[in-house]
């Protein structure tokens, strides 16, 4: 923590009187100064460990809205594990991000007018440096900003030379070990980024197409033949077969037939993965340009024809040198002249296309580094399978150790649907920004060999000096795999990864479960034995507030910097926070962002309030009016159901729960009832040590998701107030404020003598009355000693927030009550009740009337809303698929409507009397 003279002392004690409004810019801007050096995490330590890495945002350029919801859920769970006592360590770091760096650099270069052929590698790469330091410095800014409580002790870089080793040294093993290999296979190719791409980094999308009918003619140059339908009628140069069902009887008489325009002979295969139903039952093979041709070429032994390059340009016969999409048109008119396109129909086609720059991906032959999946996967699918039961608590008590458990049901389907289909992963990229294939082959004899220490002068099979290196550098999510252990110090047996290791939790986003993942798992399991994390929390995508995804285009994109310059980050966390969910996508808008803002502010009022008129604390008080006793045991209820909800990551029930508790329960009833306490002289000083007490422990709570206003306004308590139990510098070592018991009795008093008042004033609403303007209301405790007691020792604060004069008594005659409900002369009653409380609010008769219909009517409407929970609770579809959290809200609100409903009818039968 930075020093402070006296002076700024006594100054920050009293900035908060002076203060009106909450300031978030000049509170943030001190704290994320002492955040960013704070949290240093001692892997010596003998307390329990929590660890966590963050997903290393790419260096492309500035941090999302995303990000922000990603980083402030690992930020709550952090810090409420180092609250508790945890010696907790957040990795924070950025991914070089190989091909979509390589692009965003790429375009900044030929806004200068440069282009990639004008440069050499070193040249470019030096570019891509200078790029990498802005972007670095820009994350850390934006980082500090959100007021993360990471270790920044322990940055790291997947390109950084600690974790250059730990690539190197996992590209060996794996090679050693027969997991790597070279072979031609059939890859995804963007041709304008130039380079291979995995299965997940193609996106595909149904677009509008043509499906064309081409005749494959029996003789040479004939026009009889099999019609064959293809959506890429380009790539036919390279057909080498054309395959049908075994059992499609209508070409059981062809062995053969001419490719159209080649005019090469090719055999008519039987084959059963053809579908009958497609086209005419008949489909050519390009084994060279196709995944399922690739497959079914290998299994009949067909030659692969390439007649592309990787421009996508065409390299046969007279139609060399065309772009492949000028190939189609020139072909299609060639067909046509020839009498060989026999018809061309639209066709929805599913089209991959590259994911960052958007280019339709064309499947070309190619010789690429793969690494084998299949025994990989099969251990990375049964440590999730062994943890599927387990409860979906972090750090919970397991039965099992090395398991892995998504902490939502439909994430772990998924991922196992996916694992269980799994190919081969492609881990070379045509590139010149990334980890470079450490292998080398040798010109003379033809052997590759390893360079992990360096290339070698000869060659260490023949002495040869002709040795060329491998040019190609892996895909970024390799490094990414490595992530978990890598920045903990392995390969090396490190303190830390010692300590550290396994990690607790990952937080991610569900776009990169495949990509990401599943890989850290595999690898994980191959490299240490063990799983990379024990927890998986995969929350959804942030949309706008139609549910529309946010892009640049459609301009409904929120920059969370500008948010926070706006509004706060902790205004913006809070907001994510209570948002946050783990099946769903979440809406957001600036209007629901601005109106947490006003959560803010009354966290700032309340704490005014609270440290003006609590002149002193005593630590070990002991709460006297039921008020005290009321609040001490919400606030009991209130932590007891966060901590609940944070250990089952179920953040937006931990927020709205301090929310409503901060809001509801402490600054709209116990304050506002304080004000009267604090005139007290018998109960002046606990009503203070009440104020101090709820405060500190709702400070530390709404700490976890409000760093800088909480931080600010516990220092200001800490030196006014000093007690000994504060000893912790900041609030963020500060102990997570623990449950306390008191009497239930006692507590459910507090809460009818609430209802009291929330009845009268609910009673002056229909009858359209401020609550200002006062009312007589009469009360009968129906023989309650204890409730007849508890009403006139409070009576004070009740007749004052309900706006009455109260009369209350033991019992009242049956025959007195109904002449009351009949009402004498001008005297004539409203009833109602609130628990064993009977209340009659004295009313004329048209407001009586005017009531009966606002309740009536409000039954209607609370019934028609009942039935609609029912039956959305008694649909099995919805209970399967609805996060738990979705569901708990849906039985509350039918608890609350159900609540409601009961006490209106009671209400309108005392009416019909």
């Amino acid at each position: 923590m930075l020093e402070e003279t006296e002076s700024q002392k006594e100054q920050r004690k009293n900035e908060i009187e002076e203060q009106k409004r909450y300031d978030h810019k000049s509170i943030e801007s001190k704290w994320i100064k002492i955040f960013s050096g704070a949290f240093k995490a001692d892997p010596e330590s003998n307390r329990r460990k929590f660890c966590i890495t963050i997903p290393p945002p790419n260096i492309t350029g500035s941090l999302h809205i995303g990000h922000a919801l990603n980083m402030t859920i690992q930020d709550v769970i952090t810090r409420y594990k180092r609250m508790r006592g945890y010696e907790a360590l957040w990795v924070p770091g950025t991914d070089h991000a190989g091909i979509a760096t390589q692009v965003v650099v790429l375009r900044e270069l030929e806004k200068k007018g440069l282009k990639r052929e004008d440069l050499s590698e070193d040249k470019f790469l030096q570019f891509v440096e200078e790029w990498k330091q802005k972007s670095q410095s820009r994350i850390r800014e934006q980082m500090e900003k959100l007021a993360l409580s990471v270790d920044w002790s322990r940055n790291r870089f997947t390109l950084d030379p600690g974790y250059r080793k730990a690539v190197l040294h996992a590209f060996a093993d794996l090679y050693k070990n027969g997991f790597i290999y070279k072979g031609d296979y059939i890859i995804n190719w963007c041709p304008s980024c130039k380079t291979a791409l995995s299965d997940l980094e193609v996106e595909f999308d149904e677009e509008q197409g043509k499906l064309y009918y081409i005749i494959y003619p029996i003789e040479e140059n004939g026009k009889e033949g099999i019609t064959v339908a293809t959506t890429r009628p380009e790539t036919l140069l390279g057909d080498t077969a054309v395959a049908v069902h075994p059992d499609d009887s209508r070409y059981a008489e062809i062995k053969a037939v001419y490719v159209p325009l080649a005019w090469r002979k090719v055999p008519i295969i039987r084959d059963e993965r053809v579908d009958m139903t497609f086209g005419t039952g008949a489909v050519k093979i390009t084994p060279s340009h196709d995944f399922a041709d690739f497959e079914i070429a290998k299994d009949h032994n067909l030659p692969r024809l390439k007649i592309m390059n990787e421009e996508g340009i065409i390299t046969f016969g007279q139609y060399k040198g065309l772009e492949r999409f000028s190939a189609r048109k020139k072909i299609l008119e060639d067909l046509k002249e020839l009498g060989l396109l026999s018809k061309v129909e639209d066709y929805k086609i599913r089209i991959g296309r590259c994911y960052r720059c958007k280019t339709v991906v064309e499947p070309l032959l190619s010789k690429q580094w793969f690494v084998k999946t299949k025994e990989l996967a099969e251990r990375a699918i049964e440590v999730v399978k062994e943890a599927s039961n387990e409860e979906p608590r972090i750090n919970g008590k397991s039965k099992k150790k090395g398991v892995v458990k998504f902490l939502a049901k439909n994430w772990e389907n998924l991922y196992i649907s996916w694992m269980s289909r799994i190919r081969d992963w492609c881990i070379s990229r045509q590139l010149w920004w990334g980890h470079k294939i450490p292998i080398a082959n040798c010109l003379e004899c033809g052997k590759e060999f390893l360079t992990v220490d360096g290339t070698p002068k000869k060659c260490p099979y023949c002495g040869s000096e002709k040795i060329k290196e491998e040019k190609d550098v892996l895909d970024t999510w390799f490094s990414s795999a490595l992530w978990p252990f890598a920045v903990l110090g392995w390969p090396e047996k490190s303190i830390e990864l010692e300590r550290f290791y396994p990690t607790d939790l990952l937080v991610t986003g569900f776009d990169i479960i495949f990509f990401w993942v599943a890989r850290m798992i595999m690898t994980g399991l191959y490299f240490t034995n063990d799983v990379p994390f024990r927890y998986v929390y995969v929350h959804g995508l942030i949309r706008d507030e139609k549910g529309q995804k946010m892009s640049k285009t459609k301009g409904n994109v929120l920059d969370p910097l500008d948010l926070v310059e706006k509004y706060g980050a902790d205004t913006l966390r809070f907001t994510l926070s209570i948002l946050a969910s783990q099946v769903k996508d979440i809406k957001l808008s600036e209007n629901t962002i601005q109106s947490y803002y006003h959560f803010m502010n009354k966290i700032w009022n309340a704490s005014r309030f609270v440290i003006m008129n609590a002149k002193s604390y005593e630590q070990n008080f002991q709460p006297k009016s039921i008020p005290q006793i009321w609040i001490m045991g919400k606030l009991s209820s209130c932590i007891s159901k966060v901590s609940e909800y944070i250990e089952e990551a179920r953040i937006n029930q931990a927020a709205t729960e301090i929310y409503e508790f901060f809001w509801n329960d402490f600054c709209d009833w116990y304050i506002e009832i304080s004000k009267f306490e604090l005139q007290n002289d018998e109960l002046k000083e606990e009503a203070q040590n009440t104020l101090v007490y709820v405060l500190d422990s709702s400070l530390r709570i709404i700490h976890l998701f409000c760093p800088s206003i909480t931080a600010h306004i516990w220092d200001i308590m800490k030196k006014k107030y000093n007690p000994s139990e504060w000893s912790a510098d900041i609030i963020s070592f500060a102990e997570f404020p623990e449950p306390k018991s008191f009497p239930q009795e006692v507590v459910e008093m507090g809460e009818t003598l609430i209802s009291l008042v929330k009845e009268i004033r609910s009673i002056k609403d229909y009858m359209g009355i401020k609550i200002s303007e006062k009312i007589n209301v009469q009360l009968v405790c129906q023989g309650s000693m204890e409730l007849f007691g508890a009403i006139n020792s409070n009576i004070t604060w009740l007749e004052k927030l309900s706006g009455s004069k109260i009369e209350s008594c033991l019992s009242i005659e049956k025959e007195e009550l109904e002449k009351k409900l009949k009402g004498q002369g001008d005297k004539k009653y409203i009833p109602s009740s609130v628990r064993n409380l009977l209340i009659l609010v004295e009313a004329k008769q048209e407001k009586i009337e005017e009531v009966y219909q606002k309740i009536k009517r409000e039954v209607s409407e609370l019934s028609a809303e009942l039935e609609k929970v029912k039956k959305r609770l008694s649909n099995p579809d919805f209970i399967e698929k609805a996060e738990e959290s979705v569901i708990e809200e849906h039985r509350k609100k039918l608890e609350e409507i159900s609540f409601r409903l009961s006490h209106l009818y009671k209400q309108i039968e005392l009416m019909k009397k």
